[in-house]
C-alpha cells in the first residue's frame, strides 16, 4: 500500500462523449429502454490510458482518498476529467472505489503536457 500516487495520463474525452445509445433493450419488467454503451472514443481512451497507467506502476491507495487532477491547456470542462480519471483508477485497482473520494480538486497548468492525477490516502 502507498500513501501517494502520482501519474500522468492523456486527457479523457468530455463526459458528453462517454456514452452512446445503441438501440433498445428489454428491462426486467418487459419495457423497452435505451441500450447505453461506452462510446468508441471512451473505450479507446481507456485502453490508451490503461497502458500508460500500468507503465508507471502506481501502486494502490486503500480506503478513503483525496484526488487532485491537474489539467494541461485543453478545451474541456474541468469537471469532465473527474469521471474518466476516477474510472481508470478503479479499473486498474489504484483505488478501491471512486465513492471513497473525500476531496476532489481540479487545477489547470497551461505548461503541463499531460493530465496529472495525484491520489493521496485520506486515512
Amino acid at each position: 500500500m502507498t500513501d501517494t500516487v502520482v501519474i500522468q495520463l492523456p486527457v479523457p474525452p468530455s463526459a458528453n462523449r462517454i456514452w452512446r445509445i445503441a438501440g433498445t433493450r428489454l428491462t426486467k419488467s418487459g419495457k423497452r429502454a435505451p441500450n447505453v454503451i461506452k462510446s468508441p472514443a471512451y473505450r479507446a481512451w481507456q485502453d490508451e490510458a490503461g497502458w500508460i497507467l500500468r507503465s508507471q506502476r502506481p501502486g494502490h491507495i486503500s480506503g478513503a482518498y483525496d484526488l487532485t487532477i491537474t489539467l494541461p491547456k485543453v478545451r474541456i470542462d474541468p469537471d469532465n476529467a473527474v469521471k474518466g480519471a476516477s474510472d481508470i483508477l478503479v479499473k486498474h485497482n489504484v483505488i478501491d472505489d471512486d465513492k471513497l473520494a473525500r476531496r476532489i480538486t481540479i487545477e489547470r497548468d497551461d505548461a503541463a503536457e499531460a493530465m496529472v492525477v495525484t491520489v493521496r490516502s485520506a486515512a
